[in-house]
């Protein structure tokens, strides 16, 4: 059997329940004007009966997925899950997902949990992957589901940062979403008690809300600056055309002494963000995103200041450094380069100049006379090989964070509330193009613990299915097809308290046969699904949590939900007995 390549995620399919309140009802119920929508930036909130629960939504999404794909149970060798909202201490999720395998004759596929808070469907989706690059693979694919409720008792600050729902994936090689290697991963662990449920309060967590922030915040900025650092390390600055760059190139084509010179210069400026078109993040809510993604975009403009000896001007390009008598006679290159007049970013050959910014390299049109651009080379980010700017894609540099490490920011930089205003100011831009798309659904559904990230990138990818996107309410930067996210990356950054935290890398592909990229745009259904459900008063949602409360560990236990406001064939809690073994049944398709 050949060795597999480019795995990753085959089928992506993203569950919810039909029940929603409206954050602003929530506001007025909690009589708090403005704090849940414009203070967190949320919109709904999507809850569930008592008829779902973490085994019943995952369940749905498993099998929607695999009737999406045409994927028969004898296929799935692995069936990892990621929870943190199990039903026994003992008995796995998975191992109740195994029914539905059973009674299609599969009794051979393994698996189990991986529970650490919102972090374990990340954790799945990394032992899936293993497990098809690995010697234990069998050829069949691997299924992950990641399935949660998002509860907090009355009363509390974070009640309204709830939510509920499953995402299930199908994982193998040849995948049109493929998980790029190392560099493009950083990891970031740590002991801290910033929420978690201990045995002796099963339904509700333990929640320190201003440590969560903290511990977030550490968390991105540890993550992007080891992908940062691993990425110069491997000589990726930003695209060395390598191996571990995907092939984009930038900079071939220069003479091999330029070409030579444009990489070690390249790997000093390099920036993160601009390696990626699109940002995804686990999101309790919007605007802890807004503010995480504004400090890896300020880590980038204190490289590109640090590295290049000066800041970036709010366009994006560089502002003239002080002194250098080639920059101040306003040399005919530096016109080229946008004004970046910066000659310590430039590299002369005999035949053109390049400028080496922010990890994008772009060969610039010399004047008429001794030298001439080097033809043919381009690519990057920004970069069309005809004048792009210098730092394409990194935001300007906020007076106030001058003289910062980026690859250290310090936790007074996580509360200084005047630099994360001035951060997410000049990162708005960026944010809107590279953030909002996917932003759109969770900001729509609430925290989906386990399943928010994936619920974004869901909702990305139908925001190019060609038609009405996701995101296009939010004037995110989606919509184009399928074809528009071909050969790019996608940046995602998964937490788990506790800590416990990934950013990691995505590229999109072609595909083929059952599993191709405009499959993936073309089948979410994410948009009509979510303009479908049955909105409800905030006190119908206060109702619904009491009754998750109080049936949470009880036995026997009868639902009284009602199975006609399930979706078609949804998996639905039938009844629990009094031995607590809990039976389950599917609605009519």
């Amino acid at each position: 059997m050949a060795a597999p390549r480019d795995v990753g995620i085959l089928g992506l399919y993203l569950y919810f329940p039909r029940y929603l309140v409206e954050q602003s009802d929530l506001e007025a119920a909690d009589g708090v004007p403005g704090k849940y929508t414009s203070g967190l930036g949320q919109r709904q909130l999507g809850f569930c009966g008592d008829r779902e629960d973490v085994v019943s939504m995952g369940a749905t999404a498993m099998l929607r997925l695999m009737e999406a794909y045409g994927v028969d149970a004898a296929e799935v060798g692995k069936l990892e899950v990621g929870t943190e909202t199990a039903v026994d201490r003992s008995k796995s999720v998975m191992s109740y997902l195994m029914e539905h395998l059973n009674a299609r004759g599969n009794t051979s596929a393994q698996g189990a949990d991986n529970v650490h808070g919102c972090y374990g469907g990340t954790a799945a989706l990394f032992h899936a992957a293993d497990w098809v690059c690995g010697p234990s693979w069998d050829g069949r694919l691997a299924v992950v589901v990641a399935t949660d409720v998002a509860v907090y008792e009355a009363g509390s600050s974070a009640r309204a940062t709830g939510g509920a729902g499953a995402v299930a994936m199908l994982v193998g090689p040849d995948a049109p979403l493929a998980l790029e290697p190392p560099p493009w991963r950083g990891h970031f662990s740590a002991h801290a008690f910033d929420f978690f449920k201990p045995l002796s309060s099963p339904a509700f967590p333990v929640v320190d809300g201003p440590a969560t922030l903290l511990w977030y915040a550490r968390a991105s900025d540890a993550c992007g600056a080891a992908m940062h650092e691993a990425a110069a390390r491997a000589g990726c600055g930003g695209g060395c055309g390598g191996k571990h760059c995907g092939g984009n190139g930038i900079g071939n084509g220069l003479q091999p002494q330029l070409q030579q010179q444009v990489e070690q210069r390249q790997r000093c400026c390099a920036a993160l963000l601009p390696q990626f078109a699109y940002y995804l993040a686990h999101a309790p809510f919007n605007k802890l995103v807004r503010k995480t993604f504004a400090r890896l975009a300020l880590q980038d403009a204190l490289r590109c200041a640090r590295s290049c000896g000066r800041g970036c001007s709010a366009e994006g390009a560089a502002a003239p450094a002080a002194g250098g008598a080639e920059a101040a006679a306003g040399a005919p290159w530096a016109a080229a380069c946008n004004g970046c007049g910066t000659p310590a970013l430039h590299v002369r050959g005999s035949r053109g100049v390049a400028c080496v910014a922010a990890g994008a390299v772009a060969v610039m049109a010399a004047p008429a006379g001794p030298a001439q651009a080097e033809a043919g080379s381009g690519g990057g980010s920004g970069s069309s090989g005809s004048g792009a700017a210098a730092c394409s894609g990194v935001m300007a540099l906020p007076p106030c964070a001058a003289g910062l490490d980026p690859q250290a920011l310090p936790d007074s930089s996580i509360t200084d509330k005047a630099l994360e205003r001035a951060a997410v100011e000049a990162s708005a831009e960026l944010y809107d193009r590279m953030a909002a798309a996917g932003a759109a659904v969770q900001r729509r559904l609430g925290n989906l613990y386990t399943a928010s990230l994936y619920s974004g990138l869901a909702g990305l990818l139908e925001s190019h299915a060609g038609g009405a996107g996701g995101a296009s309410e939010d004037g995110g930067g989606g919509g184009g097809g399928a074809a528009a996210l071909l050969g790019r990356r996608l940046l995602l950054f998964s937490y788990g308290s506790g800590v416990q935290a990934s950013l990691f890398a995505l590229r999109a592909r072609a595909g083929s046969g059952r599993f191709t990229l405009e499959a993936l745009t073309q089948r979410q259904d994410v948009r009509r699904r979510l303009d479908g459900r049955l909105r409800r008063p905030a006190a119908a949602f206060a109702a619904a949590m009491a009754a998750f409360h109080a049936g949470h560990a009880a036995a026997p236990f009868q639902p009284e939900g009602e199975v006609g406001d399930l979706e078609p064939g949804a998996v639905y809690l039938e009844r629990v007995d009094a031995a607590h073994r809990r039976h389950y049944a599917r609605a009519p398709r």
